[in-house]
C-alpha cells in the first residue's frame, strides 16, 4: 500500500475526507518526504531537514489513533515551516513554532466536519502547544476516553518497581513534573523518561 493509501486508512475511520485531503495538500505544497514509521516508544514523529540535498523528511508512527496522528503530523509540518522561515535561529518549540502550529491547525478547527467536543479540546490544546503531546494532560485524557487503549505507561508503574523499556530494565526514583528520574538497572545510570511513555 502506498503512503497515500496508508494515510487514508489511518484517518478515514474517524475524519472526513476533507481533513485527509488537507494533510495531503500540505505535504505536497511543502515538498516533504512523508514516511510512516514502525512504532517507536520514545516519540510519535520527527522532522529532519537536509538542506544541501533539498530533502525534508517527516516520519510518523504507523500505530497512532487518528487524533494522535493528526496532532503529530501537523506538529512536524509546523517544524518544517518554521525551519524554512528561520533555519536554526529560533528554539525548536519556541514562539515561532507555536505560531506556525496554530496556523496549520486553523482549517481543522473551522471545518464543519469536525465534531464540537473535538474542536473544543483541540482549541484548548493550541492555546499553549507543548513540545510533546505526551505533556498535554487534557489531550491525553480525551484520547483515553475516546479510544479503547489497554496500555500501560511509565506513570502507571509503582515507584521502586522495575519495568522494561526496549531491552533495558529501569526503576523509577523520583517524579519531576511530567517525567520520572529513572535508574537503568543494567548500567546504574540515571535517565529522564516521560510518564506517558508506553510499556510493552
Amino acid at each position: 500500500m502506498s503512503n497515500k493509501g496508508k494515510l487514508q486508512a489511518l484517518l478515514s475511520t474517524f475524519f472526513h475526507d476533507s481533513v485527509i485531503v488537507y494533510i495531503e495538500d500540505l505535504i505536497k505544497l511543502h515538498k516533504i518526504q512523508f514516511i510512516l514509521s514502525k512504532p517507536r516508544k520514545t516519540k510519535l514523529g520527527d522532522y529532519r531537514a537536509i538542506p544541501n540535498k533539498n530533502l525534508f523528511i517527516i516520519t510518523v508512527n504507523n500505530d497512532l489513533n487518528p487524533i494522535q496522528f493528526l496532532v503529530t503530523v501537523l506538529h512536524e509540518i509546523a517544524h518544517h515551516i518554521t525551519w524554512i522561515k528561520y533555519k536554526r535561529f529560533v528554539k525548536p518549540h519556541g514562539k515561532e513554532w507555536k505560531q506556525e502550529y496554530q496556523r496549520v491547525f486553523i482549517p481543522i478547527l473551522t471545518s464543519e466536519h469536525i465534531d464540537e467536543p473535538l474542536k473544543i479540546m483541540l482549541a484548548s490544546h493550541l492555546k499553549n502547544p507543548k513540545a510533546s503531546s505526551f505533556s498535554d494532560v487534557h489531550l491525553n485524557k480525551f484520547l483515553n476516553s475516546n479510544f479503547n487503549e489497554s496500555i500501560t505507561r511509565v506513570a502507571d508503574t509503582p515507584m521502586d518497581t522495575p519495568f522494561v523499556l526496549g531491552k533495558r530494565t529501569f526503576v523509577k526514583d523520583k517524579k519531576l513534573r511530567t517525567r520520572f528520574l529513572c535508574t537503568d538497572l543494567g548500567n546504574n545510570k540515571k535517565y529522564l523518561i516521560h510518564g506517558h511513555t508506553e510499556l510493552p
